[in-house]
């Protein structure tokens, strides 16, 4: 189990084909029985429902979902799985994006870790978080003159919520795999991933004309042809299930307590890791006039920007309210059911209001509420030592382990330079010294003799001063210009050593860029040969 009172230290895998898995999955899987036992033995009552039993209805809710939303973006018939079971859930998830190497191989880890344990993989796609880009980065040009081409797949638009993104124009999302594809043809000689694989993202947004499922139709796709059972769920969906409302519930008649248990919890962590940025790594819940902010996103659907929610009690209701507007006023009850709070709860979304997870209250619910063992990334995977502190707080037991899983896979690019920060750091130092002592850089030159065995008598003048402790070591104001007369003649012969040195720091400041480029390890997984990533995500996480 991991350790809440220290950070842990996670470093990303630099090398190429390097995977990093903490634990190891053998040791997570045997975490997968651990963290059950945990729940089964909690005696933690949400509001006259057991933990357990609450966990129960979550699993049951998020696989029925996710199998119905997994197969509307496959368009496929995926076998079933009874109601009547109850299914251990193994769960990770990402923003629905294009995304690189190392957050993918999370998803295979899943699969494995899920096969091992006779489980179901679930991907939470993180549709409530913001979009911020409709464009990757692909590498154009040579390995000596790399460039970085954004590439649209859509129209670009101002940030707005995930699920909220409607395709805007078809026809450019239709032929950006084809683009791409060309693009990595031309300059790198070989067929990447996206070339074949696109027409399913066209197919998966077609049915809905959300940005949201085409990607994600497109990575469940590849997934599925490569033999991993993952269930895909967007977080929208699970946010407007029945458990996730009871769960909502209880925190909101609870909110004084967690919002000081979510504050302390993240000012521990600033002094943990010597961060003295308020907005680092979430910000602290506000207050004011008798409401409190609660760590959940609501807007309503159609807008754009995603309104923080404030809370207030006011006799036996609480109020919840987005911006100036009251939308909803949940019956407060201190120990009693909560049915009929999870009752307006539920109608929320009739009227259009999207009630979702912010980044801490996400990781809480699925690692709280629904998850056997959850997969983290690395920047995650850090975070989440605040949610083992909530939780062990709010909920009085001990935090569930978590499994951390990166990869580094570099895109073929062709080989590095051999040039190093040593050598930019060399010639960046004969060019200061050039300055000050351009006669070192001249070497036995007739034409100067005179004025460097002049500038040699000076400065042994200077040191002997130094030594005799007299005026302080200086130069008098006569001999210090003259000084200074004959490193300005000097430099009029060494123009050409300059221009000289000036052109090797371009060079190995070009070449070093181009090595940063050509190891770049968050190129999109798309842009990769479809062979070359097979063969290493198959094979590394098992």
């Amino acid at each position: 189990m991991q350790d809440t009172l220290s950070p842990p230290r996670f470093r990303v895998p630099r090398e190429d084909r390097s995977f990093l898995s903490i634990p190891d999955l053998q040791t997570a899987s045997a975490w997968v029985a651990e963290n059950r036992k945990l729940f089964a033995q909690s005696s933690c009552v949400l509001h006259g429902r057991s933990l357990d039993s609450l966990r129960t209805a979550a699993r049951k809710s998020a696989i029925r979902a996710a199998q119905v939303y997994t197969r509307s973006i496959l368009n496929l018939d995926l076998p079933e799985l009874s109601e009547n079971t109850d299914h251990s859930c193994l769960v990770s998830g990402h923003q629905p994006e294009l995304f690189h190497v190392g957050v993918w191989a999370k998803n295979f880890a899943l699969a494995k870790l899920a096969e091992q344990t006779k489980s179901v993989g679930l991907n939470l796609v993180i549709d409530n978080d913001s979009l911020g880009s409709t464009s990757i980065r692909v590498p154009s040009g040579t390995a000596s003159q790399i460039r970085i081409d954004r590439v649209q797949y859509d129209l670009p638009r101002p940030p707005l919520p995930w699920e909220e993104a409607q395709v805007l124009d078809p026809a450019q999302f239709q032929a950006f795999g084809a683009d791409v594809a060309q693009r990595i043809r031309q300059s790198w000689g070989f067929e990447p991933l996206i070339g074949t694989a696109w027409p399913a993202a066209v197919q998966a947004m077609a049915n809905s004309g959300r940005l949201c499922d085409g990607l994600t139709g497109f990575r469940a796709h590849v997934e599925r042809s490569w033999g991993l059972g993952n269930l895909e769920l967007p977080m929208s969906q699970l946010c407007e299930t029945e458990p996730f409302h009871w769960f909502f519930a209880h925190l909101m008649m609870r909110l004084p307590e967690f919002h000081t248990i979510y504050n302390n919890a993240v000012g521990e962590y600033r002094r943990a890791h010597r961060l003295r940025n308020r907005m680092q790594p979430v910000p602290d819940l506000e207050s004011a006039d008798g409401w409190l902010e609660a760590p959940f996103w609501v807007w309503r659907g159609g807008e754009s920007d995603r309104g923080r929610l404030f809370v207030r009690r006011i006799g036996s209701v609480c109020e919840l309210r987005l911006r100036n507007e009251i939308f909803a006023r949940l019956p407060y009850t201190e120990q009693g059911s909560l049915d009929d709070a999870v009752a307006l709860l539920a109608a929320l979304p009739l009227q259009g209001i999207r009630l979702r997870t912010r980044a801490l209250t996400t990781t809480l619910f699925t690692r709280i509420c629904l998850a056997d063992l959850f997969l983290h990334g690395i920047g995650g995977a850090k975070y989440d030592t605040m949610t083992d502190r909530i939780c062990e707080r709010l909920f009085g037991i001990k935090a569930p382990s978590f499994l951390t899983v990166s990869a580094t896979l570099y895109l073929p690019l062709g080989d590095l330079f051999a040039t190093t920060e040593f050598q930019l750091r060399n010639i960046q130092h004969r060019l200061r010294d050039l300055n000050y002592n351009p006669d070192r850089h001249l070497g036995d030159s007739a034409a100067v003799a005179g004025l460097i065995a002049e500038k040699t008598q000076l400065l042994t003048e200077a040191q002997r001063l130094r030594d005799a402790k007299t005026l302080q070591g200086r130069l008098t104001t006569d001999q210090h210009r003259r000084l200074s007369a004959i490193r300005s003649s000097l430099q009029s012969h060494v123009q050409e050593i300059r221009q000289d040195y000036e052109a090797e720091q371009v060079r190995l400041k070009t070449e070093l860029a181009a090595n940063s480029l050509l190891r770049n390890r968050e190129y999109p997984a798309a842009l990769y040969p479809e062979s070359l990533l097979k063969e290493f995500l198959m094979r590394r996480p098992g």
